[in-house]
């Protein structure tokens, strides 16, 4: 459980931890550039709300249930399940760099962020376990496709996109005219 600390630090900067988030996103995913920001810091944001109720002691169905809206919606708009699963993970540059900017001292924000990081990334993993289970549950049905049956195959972003990918700060993205009004609607 992260500390009270970490949480409220999470807590009062999760909106504009979801626009930076999302502009990560569109940078590393080029399918993304093509959705509205602000709607993207929307839907990242309602991921975020989700975490943060796991933060505070609850389950988390309710970060399960976000995570397969979202990617139902985007697989029914044609994105890839790798393009999905590259924007859940681009977060997690994002908030280490965000703890790391805003606690007390860098060796705190990092802390912070690797109590953070030992919730999320076992949680992403058993997000992922569970539709590789519900594949295996049903392989023997010749209709049935694995939601993962392409991530392998699909073209990547190359490795030129990759070494020049950059972090997102917050700070980036203090004085967007596009997502200031839904930081500011707190």
């Amino acid at each position: 459980m992260p500390s009270k600390a970490a949480s409220k630090l999470f807590r009062s900067h999760r909106k504009q931890i979801a626009c930076a988030i999302a502009r990560q996103i569109q940078q590393a995913v080029p399918p993304y550039r093509d959705v509205d920001a602000l709607s993207l810091a929307r839907n990242v944001d309602g991921v975020l709300k989700a975490v943060q109720r796991l933060l505070a002691g609850e389950d988390e169905r309710a970060v399960f249930e976000v995570l397969d809206a979202l990617r139902a919606q985007r697989l029914q708009h044609g994105f890839s399940e790798s393009d999905f699963l590259v924007a859940v993970l681009c977060g997690l540059p994002v908030i280490r760099r965000f703890f790391a900017n805003r606690a007390s001292s860098i060796e705190v924000g990092m802390r912070f962020f690797e109590e953070i990081e030992a919730i999320l990334i076992p949680l992403y993993g058993q997000w992922v376990a569970s539709d590789i289970s519900a594949f295996e549950d049903t392989a023997t049905d010749p209709d049935h496709e694995s939601p993962f049956h392409n991530v392998a195959t699909e073209p990547s972003a190359g490795a030129e996109q990759l070494l020049n990918f950059r972090i997102v700060t917050i700070e980036e993205i203090a004085d967007d005219p596009v997502t200031l009004p839904f930081i500011e609607a707190s």
